[in-house]
């Protein structure tokens, strides 16, 4: 928002959300990842808390909410790390700690964390320098980034995080 407000001389008050969030749906095309809608309402129905770390900007949750079905509602706030809000965007460690610090303040650990990405430099390899267990999501093409990495699983769909994360030393 800071960007745009600055780029159009708009008062620091003045709310531009809609004007982001028409500006980003047309500069990028987002669908949903088969399988996340299921996926997220399972494993909120287990009790496992939700976050997200994304460069992201201030239409980042909202879009997530239309795509999902309003499952982006399930994401626990104090677990939701968004760039532009702390001014650095992934790889940074920084961000990577913050979300350590602020899973710690609930008492989890990033080894019983599962940090699902995308992207090997960005999110893989990052994530598990911070100690969290990582899944590199390969089932939608157009969106894997390249890039070598050695997460601990690899996901064709997302509904394998329902069965996969058994196999790891993971607790909600």
């Amino acid at each position: 928002l800071n960007i745009f407000r600055k780029s159009l001389g708009a008062a620091d008050e003045t709310d531009l959300t809609s004007l982001v969030e028409a500006v980003e749906d047309a500069r990028i095309s987002c669908e949903s990842m088969p399988g996340a809608v299921e996926t997220l309402h399972s494993l909120a129905v287990q009790g496992i808390r939700l976050g997200i770390l994304s460069n992201a900007q201030s239409n980042t949750l909202s879009v997530l909410d239309r795509l999902l079905d309003g499952a982006a509602s399930l994401l626990d706030p104090a677990l939701t790390v968004l760039s532009y809000q702390h001014g650095m965007a992934k790889p940074s460690p920084e961000l990577f700690q913050l979300l350590a610090g602020r899973l710690a303040q609930c008492g989890i650990s990033p080894q019983e964390t599962l940090f699902v990405g995308n992207d090997p430099r960005q999110d893989i390899d990052p994530a598990k320098e911070a100690g969290f267990l990582t899944a590199l999501f390969l089932g939608h093409p157009s969106s894997l980034r390249p890039g070598e990495c050695h997460p601990d699983l690899r996901l064709q769909n997302l509904s394998e995080i329902l069965t996969a994360t058994s196999s790891l030393s993971t607790k909600p």
